[in-house]
This record gives C-alpha cells, sequence and structure tokens, in this order.
C-alpha cells in the first residue's frame, strides 16, 4: 500500500496559511468540490470519494487516530462510473455518514497541503507528505516539519480523527 505522513489542525481562518503557502512556492493546484460517503468496515477506513461529474475515487487506508503526525497506509482505485458503483455499493455496504467539503490543494515537494471547509464541522489545514521509494524517509520526515514550521502549524490545534469520526460525534 502506498504510505504518507499526516496530520490535521482545526483553525478558525484558512487565509493566513493560504498566504504563508504561497510565500513558500507551494504551488496551488485547484479548489475541489468532494462529497466523502464514509461505509462501515471491521478494519481501516473505506470512503467513496465523490467529484463534480460522474468521476469518484473509492479509497481505503489505515491510520491510527492520534494527535500530531502519523503514517497512514492507503490505496485509491479510480472508479469511472460513479451512479454504477453507488447502486452495487448500496447492496453490500453500510453507509456510516456523508462528509462535504470544499478543498484548496496546494502541493509543496511530496507534500499535499489540503485547506478545508467541511460542511457543519468548519475549516481544517491537512498536510500529507507521501512517501516515495526513491526518497529517504528522513528526507520526507525533514519536508514534513519545514511545511510545520513554515505554515505556522506547530501553535494549532491537531485533529487526531478523521472527518468520519468527528461528523459520527
Amino acid at each position: 500500500m502506498a504510505q504518507n505522513i499526516e496530520v490535521k489542525f482545526y483553525t478558525e481562518s484558512l487565509e493566513e496559511t493560504e498566504r504563508l503557502a504561497d510565500k513558500i512556492g507551494a504551488s496551488y493546484q485547484a479548489e475541489l468540490t468532494q462529497t466523502d460517503t464514509y461505509y462501515k468496515t471491521p478494519t481501516g477506513r473505506l470512503k467513496l470519494r465523490q467529484f463534480p461529474g460522474n468521476l469518484s475515487q473509492l479509497i481505503y487506508y489505515e491510520r491510527p487516530d492520534s494527535a500530531g503526525s502519523r503514517l497512514s497506509e492507503y490505496e485509491v482505485l479510480e472508479i469511472a462510473n460513479t451512479e454504477k458503483f453507488l447502486r452495487i455499493a448500496s447492496k453490500i455496504f453500510q453507509t456510516e455518514v456523508t462528509v462535504k467539503k470544499i478543498r484548496k490543494l496546494y502541493i509543496f515537494g511530496s507534500t499535499r497541503i489540503h485547506l478545508d471547509q467541511v460542511e457543519g464541522l468548519g475549516n481544517f489545514i491537512e498536510l500529507e507528505t507521501v512517501l516515495e521509494p526513491d526518497i529517504p524517509l528522513e528526507a520526507s520526515r525533514e519536508e514534513h516539519e519545514y511545511l510545520l514550521d513554515s505554515l505556522g502549524l506547530t501553535e494549532k490545534t491537531t485533529a487526531p480523527q478523521s472527518y468520519r469520526e468527528l461528523a459520527l460525534k
């Protein structure tokens, strides 16, 4: 499975982080409207991430619910026909919760910077430093730490749970 180092923070405002991301040279990619449908699973988490149109991704991941940066393992499957998948999934999976968000995506090196406005939950900042086979783990950790410092995140409160757990509360 693919791996990344990830951490999520609560924030009142996304503007300062967006300004700092621009300042350090992070590359703005897009503003994405996403709907994540989480399914009940015996282990890990499974969600269908829907984008406008009929495209989506099925994402399975395992990650501890703990404060601070943590290792996540994941698999992504592109779904070309969301409507058909939803018909099939409704017969075999139990839906737990649906989370809607608007995400601004920035890239810095191997790190995805997510600035999320999550319906009913608030604003969040998420870093996902993808572990690449040709990059030493220590270099990935250094990039992750650099972004924590450069984006002023070390003073913010971490959100140790996924949007799934937060929405279920």
